[in-house]
């Protein structure tokens, strides 16, 4: 189908763009691969934070609590690479340019235990995504590597369609927030301590719950932020090139979406 409802998502990157002098919303990678990811995670304990524990522990309902601020309800969605040769059909990748349009299948790369997406082309957005809309308040967890050089943008975006949405943008040199309401961009917040590591697992947890959204990179809190943004919609996990001048990649170990309790 074309993805009109997510070329909101490409807005907000020009929007960062222009906002933040060194641009908030892209965290991928160019030509070399980024570190692999291997092994079975183990099961996390009863009730752990998942918010604050590292890549590759897994999460369960009823993870999280005071510690995160919010606790996992059960499982609407989940994607582990770790063993993939294809992705399973509840799950879709995809291309589109920034400035909207139709989209078209993006090729996937199955190894090492990830499912790598890139983008070569400046304006160009590769995403991987349930294919069915989730509820407004829900917790997605993206756990990526990359080698994160410029012009790599690595963003979760959430309650995503066509005028609505909410999107946690990092790169190697910051990270930021941006929603839009009606077509009206903003960006709620952005910040030169929270930044990803490169070559390295990766967790972005991406917390949506009533008008409050929050967010966690490697274990570090950021938020509450008021959003605007409140309706159920699709979640995406991105990898945005910001000029083209490299290839921008990122590898995704495992995207878990969850209602919240």
């Amino acid at each position: 189908m074309g993805w009109r409802r997510l070329s909101t998502t490409a807005a907000l990157l020009a929007l960062l763009v222009a906002v933040v002098a060194c641009s908030p919303a892209s965290l991928m990678r160019p030509a070399q691969r980024a570190g692999a990811h291997n092994g079975t995670p183990a099961p996390s304990a009863r009730g752990a934070p998942f918010c604050t524990i590292g890549a590759g522990d897994n999460v369960r309902p009823g993870d999280g609590g005071a510690a995160c601020g919010v606790t996992l309800g059960v499982q609407l969605a989940g994607l582990d690479c770790t063993h993939l040769i294809v992705l399973p059909p509840n799950f879709v990748a995809e291309s589109e340019q920034e400035s909207g349009g139709a989209s078209r299948p993006a090729p996937v790369r199955f190894g090492d235990g990830a499912c790598t997406i890139s983008t070569s082309i400046a304006g160009v957005v590769t995403r991987i995504r349930p294919k069915l809309p989730m509820p407004a308040d829900i917790v997605v967890i993206a756990d990526f590597t990359s080698d994160l050089l410029p012009p790599t943008v690595v963003s979760v975006t959430v309650r995503c369609e066509i005028s609505d949405c909410v999107g946690v943008f990092t790169e190697v040199s910051h990270s930021a927030v941006s929603e839009s309401v009606a077509r009206v961009q903003r960006t709620l917040f952005s910040t030169s301590d929270g930044r990803p590591q490169a070559g390295v697992p990766n967790r972005l947890v991406v917390s949506a719950s009533g008008d409050a959204t929050r967010f966690w990179l490697n274990g570090h809190a950021y938020g509450p932020f008021k959003t605007g943004a409140l309706k159920p919609a699709y979640v995406t996990f991105d990898v945005d090139n910001r000029d083209g001048s490299l290839l921008a990649q990122a590898s995704l170990l495992r995207l878990l979406v969850f209602a919240t309790a």
